[in-house]
């Protein structure tokens, strides 16, 4: 989990002059701030709490729906991993958040276990698209981090059993990151029916990686500011993991992980490789994991490369204009529009923020990406960008993404708890069904969409005027992915899905027949139809995303699928449902011994703790010392309220013996201060 500085900063803001006399209180104080600042929720108001066996599962009200199936799915993983890893310490707190319109999940092994999982679904993150169950593949996730960074063996056990749950004192924590997301990938891959180990989307970065030359070795395949950044750890660490796995047996990871535990210098991984599992050459195996073989194929004329997020161009009606999503790492990522076929030559472009959406209504491209709409909640809301270069904000929290226009019809996905839900006229608001991209035909007349439902995807189609009661008609399976869909000229749908590994793009015609029409050597996503029959797609190079322009093949028949096995719901557990209890996880869990050498003002001697809840309602740090030969007390706290959502209250007071001077007979002089400060942040 990343660390926010600013996030540190803006709610410490009263406590300086405390932490400059209180150096070890505020640097633990500081980490545990830093440690927390992604996960933070909006801590104020009404929260519940459902407590099962294992689990304190924390709630708004308005979510407990959600609770329940997220209770239920870390019930199931927790007795999944409980068969192959040791079982961590105590109650672990879960939190489910409904404050930021994105997929993503926190873990932390201090001052307790917990973890938070954000109930966005990822309608069109492609790395994220396989799954059986979104809340079932994120739960698995985070909750493999618990289990992976909790274990302590050797000396490591003794150090927590005398002064508790230290921050440094967890020794998975030195792993690489690449070690740590690659536990987690394996674990939601191996548990489930889905995730990243087994998805194309790893299969594209490190195959294009390794052609070019730019493949990581197990000492750079870290989160780095280059391509692929944060993705390097999840895609080389998941593969190494599952090759480990089924090379050397399923209890190859476990017996890692105990060795791990308790070695004396932590951040090693290839002697506890070589003691679990006699793996002599561990450069040799990770280069092998995470190297695919050789790809085949046609690439097609490269137009753009080296972006760190995909283009996903989108041609205009008329045909003469492109718009894509251009993200070189050199500022902020922008929103191109360029004439076709000179891509290169942008006539205006805007700077755009994250999970960006967008389409051509006619001659203005309507636009979806996130925003702060409070200082706790960030939403996806819509824009337009008119020809005039207008730009305009056109809804405020109405939880809109993957904007897609056909004719006069616009089509979104409103984004709802643990799931999402298309934006026309008469779609219903199943919670059994999740939606990808919906988009509209030339005419606006029919409307083609990606829908997970029942544990899988597929590609429907209805009549905009009308959704069927009977529910859309089905035109493609897959076992895999359904993504992207989009309108050819003709009448034709194209989509993406699985061949061989690797994406590709799909055409589909009213005769029912679904023909591969690409054969890019590392994949190929977000196609967009020319109007000469030949199209635009997104794929990897070994820097980055690249947008590419190809003639389409004359390709086999994709993959049929006539049925799939329905989707194998989480078993119902006991829970009984209380309010929320901040005591649990605020209490102290573990003590830091403190000594300081005052000189003539004493030497003074005590402990400190840092403490937060799971809901990071409250934060505190208390220090106190006495100095024997003295006879003197001196201490400290620090305390942060959230509770009112804004404003932030800090809270600090001291008191401490400092060296005042020496008299005229040569004695020196110490005094007492004390220092208090109250005060209010708002954002």
């Amino acid at each position: 989990m990343q660390s926010d500085p600013t996030e540190v900063k803006r709610r410490g803001s009263l406590s300086r002059l405390f932490c400059i006399q209180h150096s070890a209180l505020c640097i633990l104080f500081g980490t545990l701030l830093a440690a927390g600042a992604n996960a933070q929720v909006d801590p104020s108001g009404r929260w519940r709490t459902l407590h099962t066996d294992h689990f304190r599962v924390h709630f708004r009200p308005d979510d407990r729906l959600e609770a329940g199936r997220a209770a239920r799915e870390a019930e199931r993983a927790y007795g999944r991993l409980s068969l192959e890893l040791h079982r961590p310490r105590g109650v672990i707190d879960l939190t489910v958040s409904d404050d930021f319109d994105e997929a993503n999940g926190f873990t932390t092994p201090w001052p307790s276990n917990r973890f938070t999982v954000l109930l966005t679904t990822p309608a069109s993150d492609a790395e994220l698209q396989r799954y059986d169950s979104w809340l079932r593949l994120v739960v698995t996730h985070e909750l493999t981090h618990v289990f992976h960074l909790d274990r302590t063996r050797g000396p490591w056990a003794v150090l927590q059993h005398v002064f508790g749950r230290v921050p440094g004192l967890f020794p998975n924590e030195y792993q690489p990151t690449w070690v740590i997301e690659g536990l987690a990938v394996h674990y939601e891959t191996r548990l489930t029916d889905g995730g990243r180990a087994a998805a194309s989307f790893h299969q594209q970065l490190l195959g294009a990686a390794a052609a070019g030359g730019g493949a990581r070795t197990p000492w750079t395949a870290q989160g780095l500011s280059r391509w692929p950044a944060g993705v390097a750890p999840y895609a080389y660490g998941g593969r190494f993991f599952h090759y480990l796995a089924a090379t050397r047996g399923d209890s190859a990871v476990p017996r890692f992980i105990e060795q791990a535990a308790g070695q004396w210098i932590p951040y090693r991984v290839g002697r506890p490789l070589r003691l679990a599992d006699g793996l002599t050459r561990f450069d040799t195996a990770f280069a092998t994991a995470t190297r695919p073989g050789p790809a085949m194929g046609a690439s097609g004329t490269l137009l753009i490369g080296a972006l760190r997020e995909d283009p996903r161009a989108r041609v205009s009606p008329d045909g003469r204009l492109v718009a894509y999503l251009k993200s070189d790492g050199r500022g902020a990522a922008r929103l191109v529009i360029a004439p076709w076929p000179a891509v290169r030559s942008e006539i205006r472009s805007h700077r755009v923020n994250a999970v960006t959406g967008f389409d051509w209504l006619g001659d203005t491209l309507v636009v979806t990406q996130l925003d702060f709409v409070s200082r706790w909640r960030v939403r996806s809301d819509l824009y337009r960008w008119t020809p005039d270069g207008r730009w305009r904000r056109t809804s405020h929290g109405a939880r809109l993404t993957a904007a897609r226009a056909g004719g006069a019809t616009l089509a979104a996905v409103a984004i709802t708890p643990a799931g999402d839900r298309v934006v026309l006229p008469g779609v219903p608001d199943d919670p059994s069904t999740t939606w990808g991209e919906a988009a509209p035909s030339p005419d606006g007349r029919t409307i083609v969409a990606a829908r997970h439902r029942d544990g899988h995807w597929a590609l429907v189609r209805w009549p905009a005027s009308a959704f069927p009661a009977s529910g859309p008609e089905i035109l493609y399976r897959s076992a895999t992915i359904v993504t992207d869909p989009t309108w050819t000229g003709d009448g034709a749908v194209l989509f993406v899905t699985e061949v061989g590994g690797y994406p590709q793009v799909v055409r589909w015609r009213n005769d029912g027949a679904a023909t591969v029409v690409t054969d890019a050597p590392f994949g190929a996503r977000s196609p967009a139809a020319l109007a000469d029959g030949s199209l635009l797609y997104s794929t990897f190079g070994v820097d980055g995303w690249e947008l590419r322009h190809v003639t389409p093949q004359a390709g086999a028949a994709a993959p049929a699928i006539a049925e799939l096995p329905p989707f194998d719901s989480a078993p119902p557990v006991q829970a009984r449902e209380t309010g929320y209890d901040a005591w649990p996880s605020l209490r102290p869990h573990f003590w830091v011994p403190l000594g300081i050498d005052a000189a003539a003002a004493g030497r003074f001697v005590g402990v400190a703790t840092v403490g937060t809840d799971a809901l990071q309602r409250y934060v505190y740090g208390v220090q106190a010392l006495y100095a024997f030969d003295r006879s003197r007390a001196s201490g400290g706290f620090v305390f942060v309220s959230n509770a009112w959502s804004n404003p932030t209250l800090d809270l600090s007071a001291s008191s401490d013996w400092s060296l005042t001077g020496i008299t005229s007979g040569g004695t020196v002089v110490s005094d007492e201060s004390r220092d208090a400060a109250l005060g209010f942040t708002f954002a």
